[in-house]
């Protein structure tokens, strides 16, 4: 009883309040009248309750989302069925959807439609699109359904706590036919063999991916796993790549899709997808975050990777990455450029060569072990949403090496043995 009194909405909490009103008055002057008005405007809402109460409402609602992982910036549709399987037609039906809390936006959005009058056995199936969300891990629900009198005094709320999930990953990008400087020999002494030329024994199978040539699936491990197969045409001997990634949240600008985080996640993935599949064994690290790509979800390992004030430049790479062939480090940092020319313009494009790193950040990145080394800087200076103040000292850099507290142009790391290039937000 006390559920059913708490249903009542504002206009009828207002009549109760007006008839207990007109009732007093009408017992104090003595007016029979104004106290059957009184009494009048009390039992509607107290009536209203009651029967929506005791109807026999049976309502069927469920939901499907068009994709349960998607790539940043993807269009992603929910669709809403609802069936009204009871006996009789229900009238004045609000249907409210719970929307993916987004960080920085408002806590508690809701996604409502007005569904009118359902009849016995009739299905209404609404459909919207997700608004556009960062890369993570987001859950929609629950799912709330509003019932209304005809004259709006009681209205009844029905949960629905099925919820889902949906993965929003980084963007991966084809980067064509590129290979890492040097060619395999630097690989740690190690070349790509050709599966052919080793022997049915050194067949290598794995799971099918989306986009994979149906022509590479290998039958007889399909028919004994019970999923798709396919061959792994070459793979390398020795082929460990390290791909660091900078989240250190000082080194970043912008928010949300936009933001340079994300420009240097999805340079990541793009380049551990296009490696692994010309054979590289890739491992993905950023502070304590160290993931084997494709691992087990493929891009869903980087749905969890965010800014960290504690993040430290290479910290955790995983255990023998003194032997790891090569190191691939993205970088974020607000580069400043002198105006002064550089010995090594003729080895780089100026833009390249008069870019300078803090020397803390070069001192970080020479200590990281591994043969071949290689450094895209993402210059954030100019970049989106960057807040405003003075950028880093260029001044005091040194041929040869850096000193920590100075800046260190990135052609003196080329000079030092790096493949370095930079990229901004343009």
């Amino acid at each position: 009883m006390a559920g059913l009194f708490a249903s009542l909405t504002g206009r009828a909490r207002s009549l109760i309040a007006a008839g207990a009103s007109a009732a007093f008055c009408g017992v104090a002057l003595g007016e029979r009248d104004l106290i059957r008005v009184g009494f009048l405007l009390i039992a509607l809402p107290v009536v209203g309750a009651l029967i929506v109460g005791r109807a026999r409402v049976t309502i069927e609602a469920s939901r499907a989302v068009s994709h349960q992982r998607a790539a940043v910036g993807a269009a992603v549709e929910v669709s809403l069925r609802v069936t009204n399987t009871g006996l009789f037609p229900v009238a004045g039906l609000m249907l409210e959807d719970r929307l993916p809390a987004v960080r920085g936006g408002a806590p508690d959005q809701r996604a409502r439609f007005a569904l009118g009058i359902l009849r016995s056995g009739q299905t209404t199936d609404i459909v919207y699109p997700l608004p556009a969300l960062p890369r993570g891990r987001f859950t929609i629900g629950p799912l709330h359904l509003r019932m209304t009198d005809p004259f709006g005094l009681v209205e009844m709320v029905r949960p629905f706590p099925a919820v889902s999930e949906i993965v929003v990953v980084p963007q991966i990008h084809e980067l064509g036919a590129q290979s890492l400087p040097g060619g395999h020999e630097e690989l740690g002494g190690s070349s790509i063999h050709a599966v052919g030329s080793l022997g049915a024994d050194d067949l290598t199978v794995r799971e099918y991916r989306q986009g994979d040539d149906v022509r590479k699936i290998h039958w007889r491990s399909s028919a004994r796993t019970g999923e798709l197969m396919v061959r792994q045409e070459e793979r390398p001997w020795q082929g460990d790549v390290v791909v660091l990634v900078d989240s250190r949240r000082r080194t970043h600008r912008g928010e949300g899709a936009h933001s340079s985080l994300e420009w240097i996640v999805s340079a990541a993935a793009s380049i551990a997808d296009h490696l692994e599949r010309r054979g590289y064994r890739v491992t993905i690290v950023s502070g304590g975050f160290a993931r084997d790509w494709p691992g087990l979800g493929g891009a869903e390992t980087l749905a969890d990777l965010q800014l960290s004030t504690d993040a430290q430049l290479g910290a955790g790479l995983p255990t023998g990455t003194g032997s790891a062939a090569t190191l691939i480090a993205l970088v974020a940092a607000p580069i400043p450029r002198p105006n002064a020319g550089t010995e090594a313009g003729d080895r780089m494009p100026a833009l390249m060569a008069d870019h300078q790193l803090p020397g803390a950040d070069v001192d970080a990145l020479t200590a990281l072990p591994a043969q071949v080394r290689m450094l895209l800087a993402l210059d954030t200076s100019d970049w989106p949403g960057a807040s405003s103040g003075p950028p880093p000292s260029a001044a005091a850099t040194r041929r040869g090496g850096p000193i920590a507290g100075t800046a260190t142009s990135l052609s003196e790391l080329a000079a030092d043995g790096w493949h370095v290039s930079s990229a901004n937000a343009d």
